[in-house]
């Protein structure tokens, strides 16, 4: 871990005598492999998806204001590392155990630290006039994780399965539909296409799933309100 701050510090110090970017990639580069293997050897299982995740926060964020955008965003690559390590999370047999398990805890901070690093860099291009790839990039991912731990959370619950399916669905479509019309009035497409995504899932899941497993009434009030949901949507599409 000193190796990898010392580089850092190096890396920070040559841009700033010489104002060259080619020591600083390098530094900065060696850093971070430097910073990974520390890591790595320090913690395991759960916590290092959590370091890791909270690493991937942080550098990029401090490299942009230290450095420059640019080395700042190319550090949001580091965030592959937690993704891939959180992944068996989802399948865990922990969700059958309880709620409050370390899987949950290690998604939870993946998915926030990728939203709020996302959402960082988005302001910094919104005050620079500019629109990139990754932080938009990263902002769906995060937003993916998020609606997969809210369904993980909710089916861990001590409630039949059905009505977990039910309240996620409800979750689900509220955030599409906020998404989808927020993106519309902002002409923001990737807000809008996420929404969009978002409320295709959750009509394919209640016809193709969920509608078998319901009792009569309950299928009728939930097709019903997601129906007025969406002609509220074509309305107000309409009206702008």
């Amino acid at each position: 871990m000193s190796g990898a701050l010392a580089f850092m510090a190096a890396s920070y110090a040559v841009f700033r005598l010489t104002k060259l970017k080619e020591p600083v990639y390098a530094y900065t580069g060696t850093a971070l492999l430097l910073l990974v293997a520390g890591t790595a050897y320090q913690f395991e299982g759960p916590v290092l998806t959590i370091a890791f995740a909270l690493e991937a926060a942080i550098l990029p964020v401090i490299a942009a204001r230290l450095l420059n955008k640019k080395i700042g965003m190319s550090l949001l690559s580091y965030f592959i590392l937690p993704v891939l390590f959180s992944l068996e999370s989802f399948s865990s047999y922990s969700w059958s155990t309880g709620v409050f398990n370390s899987d949950f805890f290690t998604l939870l901070v993946v998915t926030f630290s990728m939203l709020g690093t996302g959402a960082y860099f988005i302001q910094y291009d919104v005050s620079d006039g500019e629109r990139r790839f990754a932080p938009l990039a990263l902002m769906v991912l995060g937003g993916i994780y998020a609606l997969a731990t809210i369904w993980l959370f909710i089916h861990a619950l001590d409630i039949p399965t059905g009505l977990a399916s039910m309240l996620t669905l409800g979750i689900y479509i509220a955030v599409g539909l906020f998404t989808y019309i927020k993106g519309e009035l902002e002409k923001h497409k990737v807000l809008e296409r996420f929404g969009l995504g978002v409320i295709i899932f959750v009509i394919a899941r209640l016809l193709l799933v969920e509608v078998w497993n319901m009792v009569l009434f309950w299928r009728i009030i939930t097709f019903f309100a997601i129906g007025i949901a969406l002609m509220a949507t074509v309305l107000l599409r309409k009206k702008k």
